[in-house]
């Protein structure tokens, strides 16, 4: 039977994966764990869903809009790893293959129109949103240990 990864290597891997998950930027340098990273900002950017409803705008060219929002629970998604023999495979391919529970949140954003196009202000939101869940389900699993 293989050890399972220390409760600390896998608290690394969850904020490599949460803090890549909410950046933009992907270091361009070839290493493992580079790679790793950008594979799962990959995978949890396509596991993210964004619909929007009732859009109110305020003037001409501002206004609000409520958008539901769909994305892993990650609270189970890492107790499941963390019972993995590889937590960082496991959490890849959970995430690759959609075979995990989902969250869905209503928040209100903002929205413009930008030359002529309704453009929806999601990132700031949607990071929030993701830096609280991930902080829950860290919370989570150092309760469980």
């Amino acid at each position: 039977m293989k050890k399972k990864a220390p409760l600390f290597v896998l608290l690394v891997i969850i904020c490599i994966f949460g803090l890549v998950a909410c950046s933009n930027n992907v270091n361009t340098t070839t290493g493992s764990g580079e790679i790793f990273a950008s594979q799962l900002q990959e995978a949890n950017s396509a596991c993210i869903d964004i619909e929007p409803h009732d859009v109110v705008m305020q003037t001409d060219t501002e206004g609000t809009v409520k958008i539901t929002v769909q994305l892993p629970d990650y609270e189970i998604l890492y107790k499941e790893a963390y019972a993995s023999e590889n937590p960082d495979q496991y959490l890849l391919r959970a995430l690759e293959s959609g075979k995990y529970n989902v969250l869905e949140y209503d928040i209100t954003v903002k929205v413009s129109i930008i030359d002529g196009k309704e453009v929806i202000h999601t990132d700031e939101a949607i990071k929030e949103l993701l830096e609280r869940e991930l902080a829950n389900a860290i919370n989570a699993l150092m309760e469980a240990e």
